[in-house]
């Protein structure tokens, strides 16, 4: 992930048309049908210069956030979370949701097979899957939790 971030800002910082379409489809994208990715390229290689430009803001602050200030505050998270994660993920592995959701006290996690960080773009069984996995989870939340009032995450 830190090399398609450091790429992404290398990129954006020069407004490489090109290069941003391609970083896409060649990283998070690649395995994505080859209509998705020609879509995908035509898109985010004709945006404006002012796009690129908070792009490249988001990028620079999560490359300075210090992971102690956010992660002290997952175990106050109160609410049912679900990590969906595709199992060729690489920019979003499954060993981090899980190291994630393990700090989070109502967390579960679902792996999607076969499929990357896109998930249920990539391909008809994983739109299936992802699905399953999300009405699953929403449904039980829905039909087991009472309603009460909740917290914030807050850090203290």
């Amino acid at each position: 992930m830190q090399d398609y971030l450091a790429r992404g800002k290398a990129y954006l910082a020069a407004c490489d048309r090109q290069q941003i379409g391609n970083l896409i489809n060649e990283t998070i994208g690649e395995f994505l049908p080859p209509l998705f990715k020609r879509c995908n390229f035509r898109h985010v290689s004709s945006l404006d210069e002012h796009e690129y430009a908070q792009m490249l803001l988001h990028i620079r602050q999560v490359l300075e956030l210090d992971s102690s200030q956010y992660m002290s505050c997952v175990s106050n998270i109160d609410i049912p979370l679900l990590f969906v994660n595709g199992t060729w993920d690489k920019y979003t592995s499954a060993e981090d949701a899980l190291h994630f959701g393990n700090l989070a006290p109502r967390a579960e996690f679902a792996r999607i097979a076969h499929t990357g960080h896109f998930l249920d773009l990539e391909h008809k069984t994983a739109w299936q899957d992802t699905r399953a996995a999300v009405e699953s989870f929403v449904l039980r939340e829905v039909r087991e939790e009472p309603v009460r009032p909740r917290q914030l995450a807050l850090a203290g």
